[in-house]
């Protein structure tokens, strides 16, 4: 979120959620909770607190009604509660919120509870964290873990994130100065949902890109595999002619030890003299053997490949 979003919607923000009582923590996905916030006088009732973790971005949103209800999200998720939302309802569930703090042109929000224990978001974007701390500020209880040069952990005394260096002001993405309350709740709501919507699309252009160049490595693979099965069938061709060729040579033979022989190629008109490369090991009917041998082996391989 932008520090200008926060400070436009932290009035609404207490507004709404100051003195009303925690009764309930969903987790419903790896980064989103829910906290159901309670308040008996006529105009409260009950509020839904949405707080996404997403890479894409962070977000702390005030829903009127059921996550459920909206669109986009599907429900209340079932899914392995991790041990920071069960600290939350440890220390929270049934406690009062207080009062709320917003230091001016940070994007921290301070949640402080009647007991004392204080929840601490950070939302600032990829490297977005919240905090469970006593009324000592020591750390129960952390989102995840601690990237930043802080390092910090449970049991340790929590620490404000140093500011980053400006280099220029960023426009504020969604001004929404001239809207009532009601009105920025809906666009901001609507702004959020939205930009989950983009980052989702862009998750699968990338799956579909990476698709896309697997398949196109693997024809690279088959097409050059094929190119070499058909070197090969062709290689075939001329170790089949060479067999039959040395069968010419009996009337001559070579000796062991010999590199190679020439013979008269029968199968062109001139029948001019060709060279054959003999093994020296091997003596004549073994070196034609061995040609129809590897004719046969180069064969069976070309069309296994095929």
């Amino acid at each position: 979120m932008h520090y200008l979003q926060i400070e436009t919607l932290f009035s609404d923000w207490q507004a709404q959620w100051v003195g009303a009582r925690l009764q309930k923590v969903y987790q419903q996905g790896k980064q989103t909770l829910t906290l159901v916030l309670y308040n008996g006088a006529p105009s409260g009732g009950e509020r839904h607190v949405l707080i996404d973790f997403s890479r894409s971005q962070s977000v702390l949103l005030d829903l009127p009604h059921a996550v459920r209800d909206i669109e986009g999200h599907g429900g209340l998720l079932r899914v392995p509660v991790q041990s920071f939302a069960q600290a939350l309802r440890k220390h929270l569930v049934g406690h009062r919120l207080v009062s709320m703090m917003h230091p001016p042109g940070d994007r921290r929000v301070h949640l402080v509870f009647a007991q004392g224990v204080t929840l601490i978001l950070e939302l600032s974007g990829r490297h977005s964290n919240a905090f469970l701390c006593d009324a000592e500020g020591v750390i129960l209880a952390q989102w995840r873990r601690d990237a930043s040069q802080r390092r910090l952990e449970g049991g340790l005394t929590y620490r404000v994130p140093s500011p980053p260096q400006v280099v220029f002001q960023r426009p504020d993405p969604l001004d929404l100065k001239h809207y009532d309350k009601e009105q920025r709740q809906q666009i901001f709501a609507t702004f959020v949902f939205h930009q989950r919507q983009l980052f989702s699309q862009r998750q699968h252009v990338r799956r579909y890109h990476k698709a896309l160049s697997q398949t196109h490595e693997r024809l690279s693979a088959e097409i050059e595999r094929l190119e070499q099965a058909l070197e090969a069938i062709t290689q075939q061709a001329v170790y089949q002619r060479w067999g039959e060729l040395l069968q010419s040579a009996f009337s001559n033979p070579p000796l062991r030890g010999a590199l190679f022989v020439q013979v008269p190629d029968y199968y062109q008109s001139a029948q001019p003299l060709v060279d054959i490369p003999l093994h020296p090991a091997l003596d004549l009917p073994q070196n034609i053997a061995r040609y129809y041998q590897r004719a046969r082996k180069v064969e069976r391989a070309a069309e296994y490949a095929l």
